[in-house]
């Protein structure tokens, strides 16, 4: 068996990895459309027009984010996909993947916490539509 693909893979790998810090690891989330908060007011008395918006947004051939002042954000989804990514490359060997590598991400990932009482959380840190009203997590 040829290790080209393994090796094209690896390359891929730190390619993503490189943008990622090039970008300090944020990116827009598929339903961040109520972070903006333009679209909040304008959505803010209809839990269908709160829906409504999330899903324009979210289905949009072009990317509408930065006319509507949505801006990316850290997700800790990310980063627990890359900590676990980065464990992987670890214990596989993979060159330029060093523990030091793996420990900044796990940092990171701690870092990126909600704190809650005595409990820590990770989770959407942007606004959402309820049945009830819009929330951001951080106010809960």
């Amino acid at each position: 068996m040829s290790d080209q693909p393994l090796e094209e893979v690896q390359e891929r790998l730190n390619n993503l990895w490189t943008w990622l810090n090039e970008h300090g690891l944020a990116s827009y989330d598929y339903a961040d459309a109520l972070s903006s908060s333009s679209l909040r007011k304008l959505t803010a008395k209809s839990w269908f027009a709160q829906r409504l918006a999330i899903q324009m947004v979210k289905r949009m051939p072009i990317n509408p984010r930065l006319l509507l002042g949505i801006k990316p954000h850290l997700s800790s989804q990310t980063l627990a996909l890359l900590c676990s990514a980065r464990s992987w490359q670890y214990f596989g060997n993979y060159e330029g993947v060093t523990e030091e590598t793996v420990k900044d991400t796990g940092t990171k990932l701690i870092a990126d916490r909600i704190v809650c009482q005595d409990d820590l959380l990770w989770g959407l840190k942007l606004y959402f539509s309820t049945l009830e009203s819009i929330t951001n997590i951080q106010n809960i």
